[in-house]
């Protein structure tokens, strides 16, 4: 059918414009970004068309490795944040990378790691902070005298302190 042989030969054509252009993105390091010209989309349509195309299968690949490459890099520059952004680049392309999953969790314990170390490294400022704050709170004089509670306290406490010594005192008629 020549129909037929003509859809597949565009198809094909397409295929073929399609892995190019993914290959000529990816040496230039436009992996997933801009979107619309990026190997994943170009592989991603390659795919669309033959969804068993090896090619496109090893360019996925080949994005998640460059993922991870730009990971480790920043890795050793102890740019966390910006490494995990390239680990969760990748694994929007290769959802499973066993390398990008080893790196994932390899931050985790840098990050663990060094958040224990600040933690150390905080304890003696921390430790003498407390002990200023008892030695200053044992300066302070202390009250031996119980507070009264309550309105009876109150009262007890008035007729305490007061001259007034009865609770006729304080209503006398010439008060008035």
């Amino acid at each position: 059918d020549p129909v037929a042989q003509s859809t597949e030969a565009t198809a094909n054509t397409q295929i073929e414009t399609f892995l190019l252009l993914g290959k000529q993105a990816i040496a230039i390091d436009r992996l997933r970004i801009p979107e619309q010209q990026s190997g994943w989309h170009y592989y991603k349509q390659v795919l669309k068309l033959d969804p068993g195309n090896q090619d496109a299968q090893r360019g996925l690949e080949q994005i998640a490795e460059r993922y991870g490459d730009l990971a480790s890099a920043q890795m050793e520059k102890q740019q966390y944040d910006k490494a995990q952004l390239y680990i969760n680049r990748g694994l929007g392309v290769v959802a499973e990378h066993s390398r990008l999953l080893a790196l994932q969790q390899e931050i985790q314990t840098q990050q663990e790691a060094l958040l224990a170390m600040q933690e150390r490294e905080q304890m003696p400022a921390l430790q003498a902070r407390e002990a200023q704050a008892l030695v200053e709170a044992e300066r302070r004089p202390t009250r031996t005298e119980p507070k009264p509670a309550g309105f009876l306290g109150s009262l007890k406490k008035l007729f305490a302190d007061a001259e007034v010594q009865s609770p006729e005192q304080l209503f006398q008629a010439d008060d008035y």
